[in-house]
Protein backbone atom coordinates (compact mmCIF):
# COMPACT_ATOMS: atom_id res chain seq x y z
CA UNK A 1 0.00 0.00 0.00
CA UNK A 2 0.99 3.39 -0.97
CA UNK A 3 0.63 6.33 0.45
CA UNK A 4 0.10 9.72 -0.70
CA UNK A 5 0.06 12.90 1.40
CA UNK A 6 -1.20 15.75 -0.31
CA UNK A 7 -0.68 19.54 0.79
CA UNK A 8 -2.24 22.58 -0.52
CA UNK A 9 0.00 25.27 -1.86
CA UNK A 10 -0.94 27.84 1.08
CA UNK A 11 -0.72 25.48 3.99
CA UNK A 12 3.24 25.05 3.03
CA UNK A 13 5.91 26.77 4.87
CA UNK A 14 9.08 28.15 3.10
CA UNK A 15 11.87 26.77 3.49
CA UNK A 16 13.26 30.64 4.62
CA UNK A 17 10.42 31.24 7.11
CA UNK A 18 10.06 29.37 10.54
CA UNK A 19 6.16 28.74 10.28
CA UNK A 20 3.37 30.09 8.49
CA UNK A 21 0.06 31.14 10.04
CA UNK A 22 -3.13 31.06 8.25
CA UNK A 23 -6.24 33.66 9.44
CA UNK A 24 -9.28 32.15 9.19
CA UNK A 25 -10.94 36.06 9.39
CA UNK A 26 -12.19 37.50 6.04
CA UNK A 27 -10.47 40.78 4.73
CA UNK A 28 -12.74 42.78 2.07
CA UNK A 29 -13.43 46.81 1.30
CA UNK A 30 -13.95 48.78 5.17
CA UNK A 31 -17.95 48.89 5.57
CA UNK A 32 -17.41 52.44 6.26
CA UNK A 33 -16.51 53.98 2.79
CA UNK A 34 -20.07 53.04 1.80
CA UNK A 35 -21.14 55.35 4.16
CA UNK A 36 -19.04 57.99 2.60
CA UNK A 37 -20.06 60.61 -0.03
CA UNK A 38 -17.17 63.30 -1.93
CA UNK A 39 -17.87 66.61 -2.02
CA UNK A 40 -15.29 68.69 -4.55
CA UNK A 41 -15.81 72.46 -4.50
CA UNK A 42 -14.40 73.99 -7.49
CA UNK A 43 -13.86 77.89 -5.96
CA UNK A 44 -12.01 80.65 -7.78
CA UNK A 45 -8.21 80.27 -8.70
CA UNK A 46 -5.37 82.01 -8.20
CA UNK A 47 -2.30 82.17 -10.45
CA UNK A 48 0.90 80.44 -9.42
CA UNK A 49 3.80 80.99 -11.65
CA UNK A 50 7.02 78.91 -12.67
CA UNK A 51 9.33 79.83 -15.20
CA UNK A 52 7.21 80.64 -17.61
CA UNK A 53 4.37 78.18 -17.21
CA UNK A 54 1.36 79.45 -15.18
CA UNK A 55 -0.80 77.12 -12.93
CA UNK A 56 -4.44 78.19 -11.75
CA UNK A 57 -4.93 76.90 -8.39
CA UNK A 58 -8.10 76.71 -6.49
CA UNK A 59 -8.17 78.79 -3.37
CA UNK A 60 -9.31 77.15 0.04
CA UNK A 61 -12.45 76.76 1.18
CA UNK A 62 -14.22 76.21 5.09
CA UNK A 63 -16.17 73.14 5.86
CA UNK A 64 -18.78 73.78 8.12
CA UNK A 65 -21.34 71.67 10.19
CA UNK A 66 -24.91 71.77 9.70
CA UNK A 67 -24.54 74.20 12.58
CA UNK A 68 -22.30 76.63 11.36
CA UNK A 69 -19.57 75.49 12.93
CA UNK A 70 -15.75 74.49 11.59
CA UNK A 71 -14.93 71.33 10.83
CA UNK A 72 -12.04 72.08 8.71
CA UNK A 73 -10.34 74.25 6.50
CA UNK A 74 -9.42 72.56 2.88
CA UNK A 75 -6.65 73.56 1.15
CA UNK A 76 -8.10 72.62 -2.50
CA UNK A 77 -4.96 71.58 -3.89
CA UNK A 78 -2.67 68.70 -3.24
CA UNK A 79 0.29 70.25 -4.31
CA UNK A 80 1.44 73.88 -4.74
CA UNK A 81 1.06 73.40 -8.88
CA UNK A 82 -2.40 71.23 -8.76
CA UNK A 83 -4.89 72.63 -10.99
CA UNK A 84 -7.64 70.15 -9.46
CA UNK A 85 -9.69 70.72 -6.84
CA UNK A 86 -9.45 68.39 -3.92
CA UNK A 87 -11.98 65.82 -3.20
CA UNK A 88 -12.84 65.41 0.30
CA UNK A 89 -14.51 62.11 1.78
CA UNK A 90 -17.24 62.96 4.37
CA UNK A 91 -19.95 61.00 6.12
CA UNK A 92 -23.26 61.21 4.63
CA UNK A 93 -25.23 64.47 5.89
CA UNK A 94 -25.91 68.00 5.42
CA UNK A 95 -23.04 70.67 5.43
CA UNK A 96 -22.29 74.35 4.73
CA UNK A 97 -19.42 75.39 2.28
CA UNK A 98 -17.86 78.69 3.28
CA UNK A 99 -15.82 80.63 0.38
CA UNK A 100 -14.26 83.63 0.28
CA UNK A 101 -14.56 85.32 -3.22
CA UNK A 102 -13.06 88.83 -2.66
CA UNK A 103 -12.87 90.93 0.30
CA UNK A 104 -15.97 91.69 -0.13
CA UNK A 105 -18.02 88.47 -0.87
CA UNK A 106 -18.21 85.62 1.18
CA UNK A 107 -19.92 82.65 0.03
CA UNK A 108 -22.09 80.16 2.39
CA UNK A 109 -23.90 76.86 0.18
CA UNK A 110 -25.86 74.67 1.35
CA UNK A 111 -24.30 71.06 0.67
CA UNK A 112 -26.16 67.26 0.58
CA UNK A 113 -23.79 64.56 0.94
CA UNK A 114 -24.78 61.10 0.13
CA UNK A 115 -23.07 57.70 0.44
CA UNK A 116 -20.87 56.58 -2.48
CA UNK A 117 -22.33 59.80 -4.82
CA UNK A 118 -20.03 63.17 -5.74
CA UNK A 119 -21.72 66.27 -5.07
CA UNK A 120 -20.21 69.39 -6.68
CA UNK A 121 -20.16 73.06 -5.87
CA UNK A 122 -19.05 75.04 -8.75
CA UNK A 123 -18.73 79.08 -7.56
CA UNK A 124 -18.98 79.93 -11.54
CA UNK A 125 -22.48 78.71 -11.47
CA UNK A 126 -23.14 80.15 -8.07
CA UNK A 127 -23.04 83.26 -9.65
CA UNK A 128 -26.49 83.82 -10.69
CA UNK A 129 -27.99 83.05 -7.51
CA UNK A 130 -25.85 85.28 -5.00
CA UNK A 131 -27.88 86.37 -2.22
CA UNK A 132 -27.11 88.33 1.18
CA UNK A 133 -26.33 85.71 3.76
CA UNK A 134 -27.60 86.84 7.29
CA UNK A 135 -26.66 83.84 9.23
CA UNK A 136 -23.45 81.84 9.86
Amino acid sequence: MTLVLLLAPACVVPPDHDREVFLSSLVGPAAVEDALGTLVVRTDTREVREDAVVYHVHRPYELLDRDGKLLRTVRNSVGMYDEAPTPVLLAAGHYHVRIVRDSRTVLIVEVVIEAARRTVVDVETLDDVVAPVDRL
